[in-house]
């Protein structure tokens, strides 16, 4: 979660709940209810959002990384 109160918005833009439920295993309804203040999510629920958030931020940067390599003509790094 972050300060505005959303566990899918941040300064360079919105993990839609769609793809945030699909991500997480947490349901969309959930997810939705939490944000409009009506329910709160469980400790389960909060980590498994950040767990799936980490690895889709992971994947970015091995993603980013990759194309670094590729513009410089360097080697790519394995996916682990």
């Amino acid at each position: 979660m972050n300060s505005s109160g959303s566990v899918c918005s941040s300064k360079q833009g919105r993990l839609s709940q769609i793809p945030l439920a699909r991500l997480s295993g947490v349901s969309r309804i959930r997810i939705c209810l939490y944000e409009i203040g009506d329910r709160p999510l469980d400790s389960n629920d909060l980590k498994r959002i950040e767990q799936a958030l980490r690895k889709k931020a992971a994947r970015m940067r091995l993603a980013l990384d990759t194309i670094q390599a590729a513009d410089l003509g360097t080697p790519v790094p394995e996916v682990k």
